[in-house]
């Protein structure tokens, strides 16, 4: 299954299910990563399930799920500072090929017997089993989704203007810092991490000049998807006449 499934209305890949894998967790959206948190937050925390199938009625069912989320993005999810339910790990830093299935399928029937007598054998604390691991990577996500630097800079990588555009006109999506300081940090890290055509000084004067003069989501997006060499020095002459702005002094 994929992430885009966990929206949908039909989730009858969830019955009798104890162990539901999910590939390529990613939500373009803050709004969308959020969506995607709570939904499992309901799946693995409930004692049931509302099960609807396609072609079939609605069912009631017991829940034993459980779930595995994969996803190639940093910060695939939106992750709350006090989670009780999600371990976070990080794993394959080296390219790895699988074997064939073939090989695969024959480890599984070996290792079964193994894992049974495992489970037979093994004490179980329900308290332990049901808390996720404090992992660092844990940590450093729980950090992403909360630093409102960071949130911005997740916006600038997805075009997320909706959250961007918010942000701007609510003291809450700018957290204690200034917004003009938000907006200039956010800028220069998405610049070291995703370069692009602008220099530093050209993306810290579009920030500083142009956020106030933002009032809608549009604006924003025209302004942004814009930017460009050619665009900015259009912008530098009619606008600012090649003067100083916020003692940065402008590329020519």
């Amino acid at each position: 299954n994929t992430a885009r499934e966990l929206e949908s209305q039909f989730n009858g890949q969830t019955k009798d299910k104890i162990i539901l894998a999910i590939e390529e967790t990613y939500a373009k959206s803050y709004e969308d990563q959020e969506k995607i948190y709570n939904i499992m937050k309901t799946m693995i925390s409930e004692d049931v399930l509302s099960v609807r199938s396609l072609y079939k009625q609605h069912e009631i069912c017991k829940s034993y799920l459980n779930l595995i989320l994969t996803s190639n993005k940093p910060h695939a999810l939106h992750l709350e500072e006090r989670d009780r339910r999600i371990t976070v790990a990080y794993f394959q830093t080296n390219p790895y090929t699988p074997p064939s299935t073939n090989v695969l399928s024959t480890l599984i029937e070996q290792e079964l017997p193994y894992l049974y007598h495992y489970l037979l054998t093994t004490s179980w604390d329900v308290y332990k089993a049901s808390k996720p691991f404090d992992t660092p990577d844990k940590a450093n996500l729980i950090k992403r989704s909360s630093t409102p630097i960071n949130l911005i800079i997740l916006a600038l990588y997805n075009k997320d203007y909706e959250f961007i555009a918010d942000s701007i006109t609510e003291e809450e999506g700018i957290g204690l810092y200034g917004a003009d300081k938000i907006y200039r940090d956010a800028a220069i890290s998405f610049i070291n991490d995703k370069p692009t055509t602008l220099s530093k000084n050209e993306l810290y004067i579009f920030i500083q000049y142009f956020y106030p003069k933002i009032t809608s989501v549009k604006t924003f997006k025209d302004y942004f998807i814009s930017l460009g060499i050619m665009w900015f020095t259009q912008i530098k002459h009619d606008h600012l006449g090649g003067k100083r702005l916020a003692g940065i002094k402008l590329k020519e």
